[in-house]
């Protein structure tokens, strides 16, 4: 919330994230993330393994955003790890890095 008060207060507003794909690396609870995707974007929140439970609760409790959580070893990632093609509410088959992407758990 407070980030997207931060952008309205600094005369982008909400059209800014519109569509926007934004990735957020080391999401913690993904309040951020969250934040960004109630303003439009389509985010992706990654961080650990012992962090994707909360990672996946905050998102179910925020029904409706456009937003997908993974889980990935940052350090071994590529770009192509992070490729999109399904729509929201669909599972991918494709892994990163051996992990299973998961969309709207």
């Amino acid at each position: 919330e407070h980030l997207g008060r931060v952008a309205d207060a600094s005369g982008v507003g909400a059209s800014f994230w519109q569509g926007k794909a934004v990735l957020e690396l080391g999401a913690g609870c993904g309040a951020s993330g969250l934040a960004l995707a109630a303003k439009g974007a389509i985010v992706t929140l990654s961080d650990r393994p012992a962090l994707l439970p909360l990672l996946e609760r905050n998102v179910a409790l925020n029904e409706g955003l456009n937003v997908s959580v993974c889980t990935l070893a940052w350090e071994d990632a590529e770009a192509s790890d992070f490729h999109r093609s399904n729509h929201v509410g669909e599972t991918s088959g494709s892994t990163a890095n051996g992990q299973r992407l998961a969309f709207d758990i």
